[in-house]
């Protein structure tokens, strides 16, 4: 149960089952169907808010455990049911706890130096349904995450079940090795893979087909690889122990020589200077501890040399077989089946002259439509080389503050996209060997010219023609978040408050956009061409903030109906409803105005800029017309209410018609999660509640608020409505998968044989503790 009086983050992690109380309004009379929401939650030793003291203090929100919410619609009641979410590496991280080799939160991963990285499946949800005609077949669910594979949970239940294709069907994004043992294996370093994937699979109801991708980049710089973990394995427990104290004090006595100030106010000419310091230092280091940690400080510095590369080598247009990016984007089809039935093709995604994409920051989103496979580096820093660049092993903020000094750099200004022919279709029933093989894309002739997170297709592509629907989150960071150290943008000598650590800082630095663009493909001549990119905005009225009424402040997630479907594609989106978060003051720091100070495409000058977002601008629920490219409706907040996730809810297929509804994409419910402050604007005392609008009338207000103690979140995120549910299975073995067939051929092949006597017995205990730990729990 919540708190009372409750902080703005916070988050339960235990089970709820309970029915919503109408607070004001009435609840739809002609709705139907559940919404599921995703969510993040904390971790296994520290729930949200983190602790301060606790390892994940100063950590992102986002940075958690997922946590599945579900909303059953009838007529007189909503029934509420929320649950943890547990892959395999939940248990593994529940048993390490704070031991020595468990996980810690490094910026939004989570890692272990010895059992890997967390899936933690807290982001999105891909309903789907298997590839047959029979009209009864049910709804099923992926919980997605942007670094590791999606896994189909039970929608009654809400347990996790299995994963999309097995382990040997993913490409881990740090490479295997031989095996020293037998040179016929690879071994790993870790026994949880870190798969780069995308939180967006795209789903063709018409096909059956699930489309997924996985990208990879050369790690080369990461951690000094192998050499750094048996370093640390070799250490006592005392030992690692120290390294947090030691992090500091060599932290200390670079600064003695080059002041934190004047590393950052000029970073690139002063990084030489400190790779010449870090070099020194390893030269007199006396302890085993001493070495580490230096050596830790080198690769953070080789980060940041490989990231600017990254960069320059794709400004510059250099192929991969020149800058020896080691950059690879799989795309995949998996059949929907578990175990020996499981079938994933893939495909590796080359340009027309045969050069391997290069994907600098994700591939967080992907979109189709009938013909056409739409790929994207998303402006959304959750590549492995970004995702772990803001924190660290040591628990320092001082440390953490030197990560990001170091390896923050501003989202890019724009958008690559690459169009896909849909490769052939495979019969449903066809259960033989997966395709492998190579797709020519075509890239974008220039990228669209704003930034995007977020983008979804017209399912029509008639004459080969794509349109795109677009949300720019302009000069907006969603990977960065508040920290301890932090200052006000407006006030850079106030510290921000402790209550809003670990928040997104989404304080944008200019005016958000709503974008649509049109592509042509020409398959013969492998051409892509933007015929037309139309973007709008709305600056509100500034000079009556507290009634701004409409803007584009901060455009953040988005809605339609069918928006993800098991069951429809939309052939044309005509309406799309939009949350703008306009601005808190809490979440504008001087961090993000520095970063985003000389953005590119300002349309809003940054004195104007600073000046509102001392004042703060309230959200709105904004829907869209996509033909005339206009704002025709609109909700304004409260300036106390935080808007969060938003879904379409169609009214039932017998409901009357009503005269006011002029579209069927209108014709339904946006249902909403907000967080309402209950004691003045921007205080401590926050509540859960649920908001529904007619969405034929935004204007009109929520028709409906519904509240319980019970409901207890900190950030929902991605979210589905589907018509019907039903209980699939009560264990993982019911689908036909084995946890231990997955995970079996990594544990008893991971490399620890050039660590003498301390490799043989972690090796025994990494099989034992996956026996007792995760295999029996998982299945249980």
């Amino acid at each position: 149960m919540a708190s009372s009086p409750r902080p703005l983050v916070q988050a339960t992690r235990a089970s709820v089952d309970v029915e919503l109380t109408v607070h004001t309004g009435e609840i739809p009379q002609d709705w139907y169907g559940s919404v599921f929401i995703n969510s993040s939650c904390g971790t296994v030793n520290s729930t949200l808010p983190f602790a301060p003291g606790a390892q994940e203090y100063d950590s992102s929100v986002m940075n958690g455990d997922g946590y599945m919410w579900r909303f059953d619609l009838a007529q007189s009641r909503v029934q509420c049911t929320g649950r943890l979410l547990k892959p395999p590496c939940y248990y593994a991280d529940s048993a390490a706890g704070k031991s020595w080799w468990g996980f810690k939160n490094m910026g939004i991963s989570r890692m272990s130096f010895i059992l890997g990285f967390r899936d933690e499946v807290s982001t999105a949800i891909t309903p789907f349904k298997m590839p047959t005609k029979d009209a009864t077949t049910p709804n099923r669910f992926l919980a997605c995450y942007d670094a590791g594979r999606p896994w189909e949970f039970d929608p009654v239940s809400l347990r996790i079940i299995a994963p999309a294709g097995s382990n040997t069907d993913w490409t881990p994004a740090i490479p295997t090795v031989p095996n020293p043992k037998d040179h016929t294996k690879q071994a790993y370093l870790f026994p949880f893979q870190l798969v780069q994937s995308t939180a967006h699979p795209s789903y063709d109801p018409y096909t059956g087909e699930i489309f997924l991708v996985n990208y990879t980049k050369s790690l080369a710089t990461m951690l000094h690889g192998e050499d750094l973990l048996s370093d640390i394995l070799k250490l006592t427990e005392e030992g690692i122990a120290l390294l947090d104290g030691l992090a500091e004090k060599i932290l200390q006595e670079l600064y003695a020589a080059l002041p934190k100030d004047q590393l950052a106010a000029n970073l690139e000419a002063n990084i030489t200077l400190v790779r010449s310091w870090l070099e020194s230092r390893l030269e007199t280091a006396v302890s085993d501890e001493e070495r580490i940690v230096v050596r830790w400080f080198q690769s953070v510095v080789a980060q940041h040399d490989a990231l600017i590369a990254h960069r320059q080598a794709k400004a510059a247009g250099i192929p991969l077989r020149e800058s020896g990016m080691g950059d690879e984007v799989i795309l995949k089809r998996w059949n929907g089946k578990h175990g020996a039935e499981s079938v994933m093709d893939s495909w590796q995604v080359v340009d027309t002259e045969g050069n391997n994409l290069r994907i600098f920051q994700c591939m967080h989103q992907t979109s189709l439509s009938e013909h056409y496979l739409i790929l994207s580096d998303s402006t959304f820093k959750f590549s492995l080389d970004l995702m772990m660049n803001f924190n660290s092993p040591f628990g320092s903020a001082a440390v953490k503050e030197f990560c990001r000094i170091v390896l923050s750099v501003p989202q890019e200004p724009y958008l690559d996209v690459y169009i896909v022919p849909r490769p052939p279709l495979r019969s449903p029933d066809d259960h033989s060997a997966p395709i492998h093989g190579k797709l020519v894309c075509y890239p974008l002739n220039q990228p669209i010219p704003l930034e995007a997170v977020h983008y979804s297709a017209d399912y029509d592509d008639s004459n080969d023609t794509i349109t795109l629907h677009l949300a720019h989150n302009s000069a907006a960071c969603l990977a960065e978040w508040v920290r301890t150290f932090d200052t006000l943008a407006y006030n850079a000598r106030e510290r921000v408050q402790t209550n809003v650590i670990g928040l997104p800082s989404a304080g944008e630095m200019d005016i958000g956009r709503i974008g649509k663009c049109v592509i042509t493909v020409d398959k013969h001549a492998q051409t892509a061409t933007q015929k037309t990119f139309t973007a709008i905005w709305d600056e509100g009225n500034l000079k009556d903030i507290p009634n701004i009424g409409i803007h584009t402040w901060g455009v953040g997630l988005y809605t339609y109906r069918n928006i993800v479907a098991a069951d429809e594609a939309v052939k044309t989106i005509r309406h799309i409803y939009w949350s703008c978060y306009g601005f808190d003051p809490r979440l504008q720091t001087t961090f993000i105005e520095g970063l985003y100070y000389f953005y590119k495409n300002r349309i809003v000058d940054v004195q104007t800029v600073q000046a509102i977002a001392k004042e703060g601008i309230p959200f709105v629920l904004v829907r869209q017309n996509t033909a005339t490219m206009k704002l025709d409706d609109y909700y304004q907040f409260a300036k106390n209410v935080i808007l969060k996730s938003v879904q379409f809810v169609p009214r039932s297929k017998d409901a009357l018609a009503l005269p006011e509804i002029t579209d069927a994409q209108m014709d339904g419910y946006i249902f909403t999660t907000v967080l309402v402050c209950t004691n003045g604007d921007y205080a401590t005392d926050y509540e859960c509640q649920i908001w529904i609008f007619q969405a034929w009338n935004l204007a009109a207000g929520p028709c409906c608020i519904l509240t319980n103690p019970e409901l207890d979140y900190a950030f929902t995120l991605h979210s589905a409505w589907v018509d019907d549910i039903q209980h699939l299975y009560d264990t993982p073995t019911d689908a036909g998968y084995s946890v231990e067939d997955d995970y079996n051929p990594i544990v008893e092949n991971l490399l620890y044989d050039d660590i003498p006597l301390v490799g043989e017995v972690i090796e025994w205990r990494m099989k034992h503790f996956f026996r007792k730990n995760v295999y029996k729990p998982f299945n249980a």
